[in-house]
């Protein structure tokens, strides 16, 4: 069951940072959804190329690091920006990267299938494990 919840927790924090309304500056906003789905983009990577539970172990803790680091700023340009709810108007400076984010989040259910292959393995759980919880810091 939380295994399932990864891809609500990765969407919705997109989602969250994605969807703003105009008339401000957002290039914080354009770095950091920029830097996240970096990292999304390097993580689906890392796990298609993984042969073995070592190399989806190493993805997944690498991920993990990545959003550990993200995750506070994620949480504060939120906090500065609460008009992100209204998904209706997001601004020019946020498309491409929102296109970019939507096409690299529909690939994060084709990772979880690779990954459950190798979910028996006790480090590759473990970096399941620390994932989860670096992705609820940034709610």
């Amino acid at each position: 069951m939380r295994f399932k919840m990864l891809p609500v927790i990765v969407l919705g924090a997109l989602l969250a940072l994605l969807g703003c309304g105009g008339g401000q500056d957002y290039s914080d906003a354009v770095e950091i959804n920029t830097k996240f789905v970096d990292a999304m983009e390097s993580y689906i990577g890392d796990i298609g190329k993984a042969e073995n539970a070592d190399d989806v172990a190493d993805a997944l803790e690498a991920y993990a690091q990545k959003i550990e680091e993200l995750a506070p700023k994620m949480k504060s340009i939120a906090a500065k920006h609460p008009e992100w709810k209204d998904m209706a108007q997001v601004p020019e400076e946020l498309k491409p990267i929102q296109e970019k984010a939507k096409q690299i989040a529909s690939q994060i259910p084709n990772t979880f299938m690779k990954t459950m292959k190798y979910m028996a393995d006790d480090q590759v759980r473990d970096a399941h494990k620390r994932l989860q919880e670096s992705m609820a810091k940034m709610q």
